[in-house]
């Protein structure tokens, strides 16, 4: 690992994804430029971004707007003649 760079963090079963900056083959896989992938452990997904081939994909989370449940009317209705 180079000087100043960060640790990976830990693996939790599911891969890191990466997107490539070159193209690349393998045994097994064909990779082109500006795809995504999580083919790779995350040992080798840290290595290709470490040499400048990927960088990691952050995906961000969506928020979506939800319009709020009506408001139920609480209050109790006047009497005639009475003032507030």
């Amino acid at each position: 690992m180079r000087a100043g760079a960060a640790a990976p963090a830990p693996s939790l079963g599911v891969s890191m994804k990466i997107k490539l900056t070159t193209s690349m083959v393998g045994s097994g896989f064909t990779l082109n430029k500006g795809e995504e992938t999580d083919v790779f452990s995350d040992a080798d997904a840290v290595r290709l971004i470490e040499a400048g081939f990927a960088v990691p994909v952050i995906e961000a989370k969506i928020e979506r707007a939800v319009s709020p449940a009506p408001a139920i009317e609480t209050r109790t209705p006047r009497k005639k003649g009475v003032k507030a």
